[in-house]
């Protein structure tokens, strides 16, 4: 039964915590039931994030291009033109630039379990 309430405090603070910032920077995916939003752009957080994900990094940036074609990106360290991003096949640079890190992703996710499993322990001993 502590399992579950500490499981259940992990879920709440991970849903919170990230509906909060995906509300924040304007994260939308389109979807016809607002509550699975969060958990639809966690999973495209979660595969931007795993080892292997540099293509993946790509087509979002590209995709974004392709979108909004006389718009630029802002980055870190640099504002990347359009024209600059297509003329020099500079995506894998750009998305490095724009997208965050990963060591902030899996810290992230650590705090959230961290915060979530010490909540949780807290209901084990209102509850039980």
């Amino acid at each position: 039964m502590r399992v579950l309430f500490i499981l259940t405090g992990i879920f709440l603070v991970w849903y919170s915590y990230f509906a909060f910032e995906y509300f924040l920077n304007s994260g939308f995916l389109g979807e016809k039931n607002r509550f699975f939003t969060t958990i639809n752009l966690s999973k495209e957080d979660f595969l931007m994030n795993i080892p292997g994900c540099g293509k993946r990094r790509e087509a979002f940036i590209r995709n974004m291009i392709e979108k909004d074609p006389d718009e630029g990106i802002s980055g870190k360290h640099h504002y990347w033109s359009s024209e600059e991003i297509y003329l020099y096949d500079l995506y894998r640079v750009c998305a490095e630039d724009v997208l965050p890190g990963h060591f902030s992703f899996w810290l992230k996710i650590a705090f959230v379990s961290w915060v979530g499993s010490g909540i949780g322990n807290g209901l084990t001993m209102l509850f039980l």
